[in-house]
């Protein structure tokens, strides 16, 4: 008894021993009563909680903030995260930086762009050197995630010349 209805099978060995499975089609509270001559075996009836299927493998993740080069300090970087093919599970993420501790908080923040499953993490660095983006979709990593990205300083001159000039 449950939210859904389950199919259940029963395979008999015929030496004794009973194999049942079940599938539930929703997630939520079940519980299973497993009776033998009309009374119930111990233990019965057994509670099961089911939980949505989901894939974390199938999560696509994208974007110049998981791209090493494209991270500059104080700049908002983005990234794109694509659940849409993965089922329903708990997103989740950290933005971790160069000392490798979360205990200075990075500004960051995540938001739903539409009811498709599609996702948008934005973050903004305070410090050059190597973060790094954790990604993990029902507790489980995604695919490319940890993702170490190196966030330039927030003015770049290498490309600056500096001329002698003379006067007189």
């Amino acid at each position: 008894m449950g939210p859904s209805e389950a199919h259940i099978e029963c395979k008999d060995d015929s030496k004794g021993l009973c194999c049942i499975s079940y599938l539930p089609t929703l997630p939520g509270e079940y519980m299973i009563t497993v009776k033998f001559a009309n009374q119930h075996i111990e233990g019965s009836p057994f509670r099961a909680y089911v939980t949505a299927k989901y894939d974390a493998s199938k999560v696509k993740i994208s974007g110049k903030g998981l791209q090493t080069g494209h991270v500059r300090v104080y700049d908002w970087a983005e990234a794109k995260i694509d659940c849409s093919e993965a089922g329903e599970a708990e997103l989740s993420y950290d933005v971790i930086g160069p000392n490798g501790s979360l205990s200075t908080p990075i500004p960051s923040n995540l938001r739903l762009q539409d009811q498709s499953g599609i996702y948008s993490l934005k973050y903004q660095p305070q410090i050059e050197g190597y973060h790094t983006i954790v990604i993990k979709y029902g507790g489980q990593y995604v695919y490319r995630s940890p993702v170490k990205v190196l966030v330039k300083p927030y003015v770049d001159v290498s490309g600056i010349r500096v001329y002698k000039f003379w006067t007189g």
